[in-house]
Parts: C-alpha cells; structure tokens; sequence
C-alpha cells in the first residue's frame, strides 16, 4: 500500500474557523446579557436588603424596638425577616452574633421580653424574637 495515500487516509482534517457576522452578534449578545444580569441581581439583592430593615423597624414591636436599634448602631445588620405562619412569631435574624443574655443585662430589658432556651430575646406578647447569627 502506498505511504502517501495511508497518510491521507489517517490525516486529521484541519478546521478554519471563520467568524460570521451573525456570530459575532451572537457573542455580542451573549456578553450584553451576562452584564445586564449581575446589574439586575445587584439592584434585586440592594432592594431586598431595604425592604427587610424596613419592614423590621416597622413591624417590631415597642419592647424589642431599643434592643433592635442597639444591635443596628453596633454596626450589625438585617439578614432576614418574616414570619412562618400567622400563629408563629416574627422573626428578625442579624447579619452577626451577639450574646442575648449580655445584651438583656445591658439595656436592663425586663418582662415580656425574656431570653429563650433557643438564645434568641423574645417578647412574649407581641410574638417578637431577634436572633443572632451563629
């Protein structure tokens, strides 16, 4: 058998790549929407972040409202708020820890605002917990 035509034969085909216009829309396009996509994300998480400090300072109620406003001027911030059901409590988590039982003695809270067994300050009338992150 001849060499040259085995070599032909077993020869990887060299490909050319040859951008069209519509390729290059096509990339174009592509970078556009990743860039337009982390804007939307940002500004989504940005408005999430206000709506949560929002709706804590306004939905706490009067016994956790100075605890709430200590915590914020240390510097720690809203990381969730919500309410599971409407027979279960609100709940504001922080963004960092504290310790529930330094900050009772601190601000002198008293009754119906209680550390519970789970760590968190609770106000057992108006259903308020705030709890540190751990």
């Amino acid at each position: 058998m001849d060499p040259r035509r085995l070599a032909k034969r077993w020869a990887v085909p060299t490909l050319r790549f040859i951008m069209r216009p519509t390729d290059l829309l096509q990339l174009l396009g592509v970078v556009v929407l990743v860039i337009v996509m982390g804007v939307v994300l940002r500004l989504r998480r940005r408005g999430k972040i206000m709506h949560d400090v929002t709706y804590a300072t306004d939905e706490v109620c009067e016994h956790l409202r100075r605890p709430l406003d200590h915590l914020l001027a240390q510097g720690l911030g809203i990381a969730q708020v919500g309410q599971k059901a409407p027979e279960f409590p609100l709940e504001i988590h922080l963004t960092g820890p504290f310790d529930p039982n330094a900050l009772y003695k601190e601000l002198e809270l008293e009754p119906p605002v209680h550390v519970s067994e789970r760590g968190v300050l609770i106000c057992k009338d108006d259903w308020c917990e705030i709890h540190p992150r751990t």
